[in-house]
């Protein structure tokens, strides 16, 4: 694929080293992308991404910004999706928003991305699992959404700048041991009203019953 600029009906797909297409069809993605590795933002705003698409935005080690927000996931991980091994982080990426229709994170998936600001999660994400985001040094908030229902061991170990986690579950999800050890600015944990008493109870959550706060409306 060539620098520039290429369209699709209207829309701009290439600009430089940015990104941004709709009305994805599943492998399409891969297709655009091609041979390309410098791509630093790549933007979905609606339609599908399969395991093809999936592959093709790991392989762009200068990424800085990933939205997914507005794609489907439809390939074959989305119980289990995982964007690079342990300590093997991109480091330079900045901002993250996973797809639709993913349902778990794999172990070790964001180990290590030491310039991760922002995460945006998707609704019906099940489970993360241990050591998702342990390392993530830059994130400073997060918000659990209301599907969630474990997080394994060390999930946001050394998270060291994160200051607010948001959890939406009514139920405590699963918590793995040492999960937020060594976030050194958590402040808060807020949770649903009426589930603050249930979460400060909650195994492993009783660890952290002095940040757990009704979320402020």
């Amino acid at each position: 694929n060539k620098k520039g600029s290429t369209t699709i009906g209207r829309i701009t797909v290439f600009c430089g080293t940015e990104l941004t297409i709709g009305n994805l069809q599943p492998g399409q993605l891969a297709t655009l992308i091609g041979s390309r590795i410098d791509l630093k933002s790549i933007t979905v705003t609606s339609g599908e991404i399969n395991d093809d698409d999936w592959a093709a935005v790991k392989s762009q080690g200068s990424l800085t910004d990933l939205d997914l927000a507005g794609a489907t996931y439809t390939g074959t991980n989305a119980a289990n999706i995982v964007y690079t091994g342990h300590l093997g982080g991109n480091s330079i990426l900045q901002t993250l928003k996973l797809p639709q229709g993913v349902t778990g994170i794999g172990d070790e998936s964001f180990t290590a991305f030491t310039a991760l600001k922002s995460v945006v999660l998707p609704d019906g994400l099940t489970s993360i699992e241990s050591y998702a985001f342990l390392y993530c040094s830059a994130l400073t908030s997060i918000t659990l959404p209301a599907s969630l229902t474990s997080i394994g061991f060390r999930a946001f170990r050394y998270c060291g700048s994160l200051k607010t986690v948001t959890c939406l579950a009514a139920t405590p999800p699963g918590l793995g041991t040492e999960d937020f050890a060594n976030c050194d600015a958590l402040t808060a944990i807020q949770v649903p009203a009426a589930s603050v008493d249930d979460y400060k109870a909650a195994q492993y959550w009783n660890y952290y019953a002095d940040k757990i706060k009704a979320i402020e409306p």
